[in-house]
């Protein structure tokens, strides 16, 4: 199961007994402070659900499929997340 940004504003809108205009201006209020932070290398810890954070990677040199031809790929930031415990065990429930 998957549930799209649309669908988790309307279920936390049931939940909280805000309309969904509201929990739609904290939800991308929230993930614009997460990029803005990601953004220049910090890191955002949510306690009893995960880290957000940023890992740079190292210029390098790839194969291209299908030839002999290699292309640098330039070093970059990528975002990671790392889900604490305490959201790792509803993962579990289900199984």
């Amino acid at each position: 199961m998957s549930m799209t940004k649309k669908e988790l504003i309307a279920l936390v809108a049931s939940k909280t007994m805000r309309t969904q205009k509201e929990v739609k201006e904290v939800l991308d209020t929230a993930l614009g402070v997460i990029g803005d932070t990601l953004a220049v290398g910090g890191s955002v810890n949510l306690t009893d659900f995960g880290k957000f954070h940023t890992q740079l990677t190292a210029e390098r040199e790839v194969k291209v499929p299908g030839s002999d031809k290699k292309v640098s790929v330039p070093a970059k930031r990528r975002i990671r997340f790392k889900a604490f415990e305490g959201i790792t065990v509803y993962s579990q429930k289900t199984i």
